[in-house]
């Protein structure tokens, strides 16, 4: 969150574990304000709120020329990183207390 010049505090990069995926939306990227609206939703159990948000989206965002190959290419390796995103949470996450 922030930018490049002048992070936030909860900026992501230093908090990294030297091998902990990480995901990047851009401006320029029309998706990613709809796309972080629903993470934040999600995040707060707002489940209609985020099919909303999906719906909107959807709605209003302008129809996309077809993807090139490059873009092909990055799109597959979006859902690699979101595959390896999963792995490592699993085998990272916090361990529940026993009560």
């Amino acid at each position: 969150m922030g930018t490049k010049n002048n992070p936030s505090k909860y900026d992501c990069y230093a908090k990294l574990n030297p091998d902990e995926p990480y995901f990047v939306l851009r401006a320029k990227d029309p998706s990613a304000p709809y796309l972080i609206r629903i993470w934040e939703k999600l995040r707060r159990g707002d489940w209609l709120g985020a099919m909303y948000t999906l719906v909107i989206a959807m709605k209003y965002q302008p129809v996309r020329d077809r993807v090139s190959t490059e873009g092909y290419e990055k799109l597959s390796e979006a859902v690699t990183v979101s595959q390896e995103m999963e792995d490592w949470y699993q085998k990272n996450r916090p361990k529940k207390k026993k009560r």
